[in-house]
This record gives C-alpha cells, sequence and structure tokens, in this order.
C-alpha cells in the first residue's frame, strides 16, 4: 500500500505535494542515528522500529511510564 514517488532533483524538483525532499531527507537521517543504538535489526523488524521512530518523533509518549506501556502493548 506505499507508492513511491520520484522527484527529478536535477531538474530543480525539491517538492510533489505534502513531500518535500528535505523531509524526506531529514527523517531519515534522524532513522538512521536512532538505530545506531540497536546495533542493526532485522529487516523483518523494521517497520516496527520506523512506528517507534514516529510516535518517539510525535512527542506523543514523553514519560517512562508511556513508553513501558506502549511497549508492552507491541507484543
Amino acid at each position: 500500500g506505499i507508492t513511491h514517488e520520484a522527484v527529478n532533483v536535477q531538474a530543480g524538483e525539491r517538492a510533489r505535494g505534502a513531500i518535500h525532499i528535505q523531509n524526506v531527507n531529514s527523517w531519515h537521517s534522524r532513522f538512521k542515528s536512532w538505530l545506531v543504538r540497536f546495533r542493526g535489526v532485522a529487516s523483518r523488524y523494521l517497520i516496527n522500529y520506523s512506528g517507534w521512530q514516529r510516535i518517539l518523533d510525535a512527542h506523543q509518549l514523553t514519560t517512562p511510564a508511556q513508553l513501558l506501556r506502549a511497549a508492552a502493548q507491541l507484543g
């Protein structure tokens, strides 16, 4: 259910609708640096780590108790 949108940066195109190349690059950079602490993850669990990163980015879980409750529900 995911579409791939190619953006032609060489032609000066930087955005397509709500998708902007800098936003994508920024999220990817933050995600890679956040994953370093785990010393690699199996690709089959990558969607779980991606969801975890999105929740942390949205600042929805701010206390250790909230993080533990969310982690316990993932199992």
